[in-house]
């Protein structure tokens, strides 16, 4: 469903991590895992394809000029997407942030779906190949150090917390030399 296009609040990151690691664990075969979670993925992303290509993309002509999203400013991102192909799908497929905008982009571009296909099928493969690689590895490790949930749990927001003090200050570096002053 998250695939397809449905608001659903649970990060799709969070649970090929969560499958990674309890295979790490023993828990479940990870090949097994693999394929059942990579499955709905392209059968996802293949319905909102469709659904973008279809209904979606007279939709998205009708009420874009409301939303900042000219005819002029459409036609050009659809060049764009046509003119990446499978590349560039897969490419987006395996971006965050990017990859919630490729599928639909794919099929309001009216992408053939002998472009979109393959690259959906080499992004998601990817998407969740990377996905779990780090689960696996960090599940692995987890089961290794053998730690109290509590202690894992503090540890990820520790480290979580300390990432956005390193990104505030650096950002913050970045901003004093753009106004010269470094």
């Amino acid at each position: 469903l998250k695939e397809i296009g449905a608001p659903i609040p649970i990060p799709g990151d969070l649970i090929l991590l969560g499958a990674a690691a309890s295979a790490a664990q023993g828990r479940f075969d990870g090949a097994l895992a693999f394929i059942v979670v990579t499955i709905p993925l392209l059968l996802g992303g293949a319905i909102q394809y469709w659904i973008a290509r279809g209904p979606g993309r007279a939709f998205i002509y009708r009420i874009g000029k409301f939303i900042g999203l000219t005819q002029a400013r459409l036609d050009r991102m659809i060049e764009r997407v046509r003119r990446g192909g499978s590349a560039a799908v897969a490419l987006g497929l395996t971006t965050p942030g990017v990859r919630i905008a490729t599928t639909p982009a794919s099929g309001i571009a009216n992408l053939p779906t002998g472009v979109f296909i393959p690259g959906l099928i080499a992004g998601s493969t990817f998407f969740v190949a990377w996905h779990f690689a780090i689960g696996y590895f960090g599940g692995a490790l987890l089961a290794l150090l053998n730690l109290p949930a509590p202690v894992s749990i503090g540890s990820v927001i520790g480290f979580v917390l300390l990432g956005i003090a390193g990104w505030l200050i650096a950002r913050r570096e970045l901003v004093i030399c753009r106004n010269g002053r470094c």
